[in-house]
């Protein structure tokens, strides 16, 4: 499904959520970011919008929420959109295929949009081949020759069969069109639509709230659902634990740490105090002797203190101030 649009600049005010968007969770931090960027470099991609009424002046969104909202925050009156004229069921594709593509996997809200988008692409693909067989078939009774089965085409040009030549089901092309969409690979898209379609509700809250891994959710989704009710505590209480043990090493491991910066901190306060005590010797020795007549080659020699004997000390502390004034 290609469906081309138009590029123009439109008033924000008159953009309105189409009931067609996908409603993903946008968060305030995410908009407040996007909003910074906007203020630096501007808006570099369109939103998607189609218009609504005769008129053409009032549009509904259908991709590029975060887009708009960051542009409300910014105070821009306008905005750069894509206007496409497309059915209810193309925009709510075009809405799921856009926002997955921009969003990380593995969260249940992203399955289940997935599986949706999937679901949507299967149902249009059953009904062209549908309509191709019924040609066929018209074109076999008229007795004008074999009619030839195409099969439906994808964005890479690739048609819809398997690695291996085998045809393929429509729910396959789905998937397979689905994951090029979204910007994953065809093996991740039947992962996703798997934990969408065959988890049941309890482990899909699960994973979704961290309380199973990506790997666990796998395993679950390829059981029966009495085998995953059994299984899912079992789960759960591995992923504890090991959460357990992993916050009990970041737990040793900050104590550590905090252990030798304690050390740092009395060291250089232990340092620092000797230090103002030699500057303030030093100050006064210097005022004592100065402009006194004093047999200097004596005293060095019974005190025992040279130039040279004191310059391992110079090079260290000056090793140190470098060290702690540098950024």
């Amino acid at each position: 499904m290609i469906v081309k649009g138009t590029r123009k600049v439109v008033p924000v005010r008159s953009i309105r959520i189409s009931d067609s968007h996908w409603n993903r969770t946008v968060t305030e931090e995410g908009i407040e970011a996007l909003a910074d960027n906007f203020e630096v470099i501007g808006q570099l991609n369109p939103i998607t919008v189609r218009p609504v009424g005769k008129a053409g002046h009032t549009f509904e969104l259908l991709a590029g929420r975060r887009r708009l909202e960051a542009m409300k925050k910014t105070g821009h009156k306008e905005i750069e959109v894509k206007v496409v004229r497309c059915s209810d069921e193309e925009a709510r594709i075009m809405s799921l295929a856009e926002n997955l593509h921009t969003e990380k996997p593995n969260s249940k809200e992203w399955a289940d949009g997935f599986k949706e988008l999937v679901d949507l692409t299967e149902s249009r693909l059953t009904r062209e081949q549908k309509k191709r067989r019924s040609r066929t078939s018209q074109t076999t009774t008229s007795g004008k020759g074999q009619g030839k089965q195409t099969t439906p085409e994808f964005p890479d040009g690739t048609a819809g069969k398997s690695k291996r030549g085998r045809p393929t089901t429509p729910k396959q092309d789905a998937i397979r069109e689905a994951s090029q969409k979204s910007g994953v690979s065809e093996r991740e898209g039947r992962r996703q639509y798997k934990r969408a379609a065959d988890l049941i509700p309890s482990a899909k809250a699960a994973w979704d709230k961290g309380k199973i891994t990506n790997e666990q959710a796998d395993t679950l989704a390829n059981m029966t659902k009495t085998s995953q009710r059994r299984q899912l505590s079992r789960m759960v209480s591995e992923t504890n634990k090991a959460t357990r043990s992993r916050r009990q090493e970041e737990t040793a491991s900050k104590a550590t740490k905090s252990e030798a910066e304690n050390y740092t901190i009395r060291a250089l306060a232990g340092l620092g105090e000797q230090a103002e005590a030699w500057r303030k010797g030093c100050a006064a020795f210097m005022r004592y002797v100065d402009g006194r007549n004093l047999d200097w080659d004596r005293i060095l020699k019974e005190s025992g203190v040279t130039p040279v004997g004191l310059e391992p000390c110079i090079e260290q502390l000056s090793e140190l101030y470098e060290f702690l004034a540098c950024d």
